[in-house]
């Protein structure tokens, strides 16, 4: 990283910590479609090997012919359109990956009047509006697992968030992970550890796995760190045309890798309601 970037770094993560606060390690989530809040403290202690319900109905299970997934970093809601370009985008979807979303009216509204399961995981409050990553359903995830990893230049966390859901059609299950990765750090240690706690608690699940995000994989160190997590997890990446991802000093940031599952399309759309385009990928599990 060049001079010049390490000051820029350095001087907006001072000016991020001086305005925001960070609350106590939680998730906030609907307790159903209602959009009822509770929060509680994730434990990821049970990593995802205890057995799911057996009891689920159809109607309660993610359809295994047909997953539709959008990722989409939202930027904090900070440009115009965002909201209008969400509820298009997330039309038909049975999953909606979110980064720097903020829980604002907006973002309420639109999770409640489209019935949907969510869980956001707060990274930092700022005008007591909770900003984090955040998974939207069709049904309900039966298992969840919240973590975070201080950036090291500033007190503001990054995060990962991991959801399982049932199948219709059959009794393997679904992890979905999202994640932030550490972003405003001169060296690679604070993102290689991240990287290494999601690995470990994705390879205790023998099912399918998605995992969606911004890398923020601005370097070649980076980007080779989360290549061989990924080799070793088995993932395979979704191709994307090149000229269409969104890029950060040059190299694509944002990402979708998967495991047992096929993909039957996907897409990247250009939009101006963030600095990040939004990823539109549809799966169906083999067999």
């Amino acid at each position: 990283m060049t001079g010049p970037i390490r000051i820029s770094l350095l001087a907006l993560g001072i000016s991020l910590a001086g305005c925001i606060n960070v609350p106590r390690d939680n998730l906030i989530t609907s307790a159903d479609a209602a959009g009822t809040v509770t929060e509680f403290r994730a434990d990821c202690a049970g990593n995802f090997t205890s057995r799911p319900p057996a009891t689920r109905n159809k109607s309660e299970k993610l359809d295994s012919h047909a997953i539709r997934v959008l990722a989409w970093n939202i930027y904090k809601g900070k440009r115009k359109g965002w909201i209008e370009d969400l509820d298009k985008l997330s039309h038909g979807q049975d999953l909606i990956i979110l980064q720097e979303a903020r829980l604002d009216p907006a973002l309420s509204s639109y999770l409640h009047d489209n019935a949907f399961f969510w869980n956001l995981g707060t990274a930092f409050r700022k005008n007591d509006l909770n900003t984090g990553i955040l998974v939207a359903s069709r049904v309900r995830s039966d298992l969840n697992c919240y973590h975070r990893t201080y950036e090291p230049l500033i007190y503001v966390p990054k995060s990962f968030l991991i959801s399982r859901f049932a199948l219709h059609g059959t009794n393997k299950t679904l992890l979905v992970a999202n994640i932030h990765a550490v972003n405003f750090s001169l060296g690679s240690k604070r993102y290689r550890a991240q990287l290494n706690t999601l690995e470990h608690l994705l390879s205790l699940h023998d099912g399918p796995l998605l995992v969606a995000g911004d890398f923020n994989t601005w370097n070649d160190e980076r980007a080779a760190i989360l290549k061989h997590t990924a080799k070793r997890l088995s993932l395979k990446e979704i191709e994307l045309l090149e000229h269409t991802r969104s890029r950060v000093l040059g190299r694509p940031v944002d990402f979708i890798f998967y495991r047992g599952l096929v993909p039957d399309s996907a897409e990247s759309i250009p939009v101006t309601s963030s600095d990040h385009r939004p990823l539109h990928v549809t799966f169906h599990v083999p067999g």
